[in-house]
This record gives structure tokens, C-alpha cells and sequence, in this order.
């Protein structure tokens, strides 16, 4: 399975600007480089896309970023992690510099593609067209500025019923926490012969959660993306033997027989 990272990049087609328009970029480094100044002319020329959109674009119009960062299998994972991370940042960090009104997001997606790219994709959106007002007499616009009270306090009152019932729902319930994952981690089990794959998914306080738990019912939480993916060693642990059977029966994690 895809991570969140490169689904994102690769959801939305590149478009004629009319109400909106998207486009994306590569940019390709040498092996272990992470540094702008290694890709300076291919950034240069993104950024100069952009900036050429945004001047032809009408005012008012916004724009947000999807930064994605790779590395090569070459070397191990959370080594990979990092270098793929740490080309999405200081590629986001510069753009920031240059598009300050931009909303930019970076994703690293480790070494899941085997690529030593940053992948780029923008998207500028138009503000709407302003309505057209006619002028309206007097009277009229009474009846329109009741109507418009009368709606307002029906909306109020509706809000005000929603929540009321979403309280009651979330205290009979429980709150339950919907996430997406946003890595997959793939573990070879040799002494059971078989490979696992550990979603990772986003918690509360930007931390990062595994579906494992503790024996006090606890989830195990990282702070980090990388930590959370060394954390997924655990499951290889014979003491956590019992709670990777239980995962695999409950299908939060997948499970393949190796061969032989």
C-alpha cells in the first residue's frame, strides 16, 4: 500500500488555469544529497513556473503547495527516512521564503518509491466572482432583511440542536478517533516465516501511533515519524508474540507467508 505522501502527489491532473490551476515538478538528487544548492537549477526553474502562474493568475487568488520528499533503497529505512524528510523541508522552507502566502505542506515518503526526487505539485485557486447586486426598493429589501433574521435564528437554533446531539452522541459512544495512514512499515518475521505490514497513523499532539498496545491498554506513540517506524520492531519481539496475533486476527496489520 501507497503512503498518504504519495497519493497526495499524485491525486489531482495538471489543468488549464480557469477557477484553478495545478502543476507539479520534479526534482532529482545526487545519491545522500540533500542540499538545495546540488538541485539549484531545477528548483530555480520550478519556482519560476510558479511565480509565472501566480502573475498571470487574478488577485486574491491562493495557492497551496504538496512537497514530497524520496530517497533510494540504498542503506537502511529510518536513514532513508530522514534524507527523503530532510529534502521535502529545505525545499518547503525556501519556497516558503519566496511564496509567503502560500500553504505549503512537506511529506516525506522515505524510500516507498526508490527515488531520489522531490516531487512538487501547486495549486492556484481564483477567488470567486463577487455577486452582482441589483437594487432593490425599499419595502422589498424589509422583507428580505426579515426573512434574513428569521433564517439566522432558525440556523442558530439548529446549530445549537446539532451540537447538543453530538455531546450526547460522543458521551454514549465514546470519541472515535478516524485516521489515515500516512506510512506503512514491512517487517520480516523469520521466525515464523512470514512479512508484516504495521500502519502508522497520525495522534493527538502531532505525535504518531501504532495500532499495537501495551499490556495496560495503552497505544505505543512516538514522537516522531522515524521512531514510530523503529517502534514497529517491537511486534518482532517474542514477548509481544500474544498482541502480533492479535493484530493480524483483528486485520490492523497484514500478513504474508513467505515462501520456503
Amino acid at each position: 500500500m501507497k503512503s498518504l505522501a504519495l497519493l497526495c502527489a499524485l491525486s489531482f491532473p495538471a489543468v488549464m488555469f480557469s477557477a484553478s490551476e495545478t502543476d507539479r515538478a520534479e526534482i532529482v538528487y545526487a545519491p545522500a544529497e540533500v542540499s538545495l544548492q546540488s538541485v539549484q537549477t531545477q528548483f530555480d526553474a520550478t519556482a519560476g513556473t510558479i511565480s509565472k502562474q501566480l502573475t498571470r493568475a487574478p488577485k486574491g487568488s491562493t495557492i497551496t503547495i504538496q512537497i514530497v520528499g524520496g530517497a533510494d533503497q540504498t542503506g537502511n529505512s529510518p536513514d532513508n527516512d530522514k534524507i527523503a524528510a530532510s529534502r521535502a523541508e529545505r525545499v518547503a522552507a525556501t519556497l516558503a521564503k519566496r511564496f509567503p502566502m502560500a500553504t505549503i505542506t512537506p511529506f516525506s515518503l522515505s524510500d516507498d518509491a526508490n527515488e531520489r526526487t522531490v516531487r512538487i505539485q501547486w495549486k492556484i485557486t481564483a477567488p470567486p466572482p463577487l455577486p452582482v447586486v441589483p437594487r432593490t426598493p425599499v419595502r422589498e429589501l424589509r422583507r428580505i432583511i426579515v426573512l434574513v433574521l428569521v433564517l439566522g435564528v432558525l440556523t442558530i437554533a439548529f446549530i445549537i440542536g446539532a451540537m447538543l446531539y453530538t455531546t450526547a452522541v460522543v458521551k454514549k459512544e465514546g470519541k472515535k478517533q478516524i485516521a489515515a495512514v500516512i506510512k506503512q512499515v514491512t517487517l520480516i518475521d523469520r521466525r515464523n516465516n512470514r512479512k508484516l505490514r504495521v500502519p502508522i497513523v497520525p495522534h493527538e499532539g502531532g505525535m504518531f501511533r501504532l495500532p499495537a498496545r501495551y499490556q495496560n491498554g495503552n497505544p505505543v506513540v512516538r514522537a516522531s515519524l522515524r521512531d514510530a517506524t523503529n517502534a514497529c520492531q517491537l511486534l518482532l519481539n517474542s514477548s509481544w508474540q500474544e498482541e502480533t496475533d492479535r493484530l493480524i486476527a483483528s486485520k490492523e496489520i497484514e500478513v504474508e507467508v513467505l515462501p520456503g
